[in-house]
């Protein structure tokens, strides 16, 4: 009892309150991240993961695995072929890369985000048997395979109010 902390002993039925404010804080920084980038750089930062993911889509391709989502933004699934997702997973794990597996399926499925670098990319292709990946050979193939589907681009203003344009310091926005 001295070891547990004190949300494990607070009855369930009390404990919503703490999910409540824990949730709350992922809302309030999901808004200053928003905040902060607006608009415009939230769609650079989509931009960037989405031309990744089709650069790995690409070097995938290149080197015979399939990819099996036709449509994608930052997750590309891919069906292996010379090599198990057992071994490939153990290929990116050494590189600091986590990946999910599909066991059922047969399939990994590899995320990109902001934080994903072209070092990233190139260990994920490695991994798979792309051998000496050429980024911009890739980036040009990329660019061929097509943009996203229309029905799939927001055509709406987000975030377009005058305030949320004004402040864009970290300084600014706690004032």
């Amino acid at each position: 009892m001295a070891l547990q902390t004190r949300e494990q002993r607070i009855k369930r039925e009390r404990a919503t309150p703490n999910i409540c404010t824990s949730q709350a804080l992922l809302a309030n920084g999901a808004a200053f991240y928003a905040i902060y980038h607006g608009s415009e750089g939230l769609k650079e930062i989509a931009s960037e993961m989405h031309s990744k993911a089709k650069i790995l889509s690409v070097g995938l391709e290149s080197v015979g695995h399939t990819v099996v989502n036709g449509t994608f933004f930052d997750t590309v699934t891919v069906n292996l072929k010379g090599i198990t997702p057992e071994d490939y997973v153990t290929c990116c794990v050494e590189k600091g890369i986590n990946i999910f597996v599909d066991y059922s399926h047969g399939t990994v499925s590899i995320s990109v985000d902001e934080a994903t670098t072209e070092g990233h990319v190139v260990s994920l292709l490695e991994a798979a048997g792309l051998k000496l990946p050429v980024i911009s050979v890739l980036s040009k193939l990329a660019e061929q395979k097509g943009a996203m589907p229309l029905q799939m681009l927001r055509k709406s203003v987000f975030l377009g109010r005058s305030i949320l344009q004004k402040y864009k310091s970290e300084s600014e926005l706690m004032r």
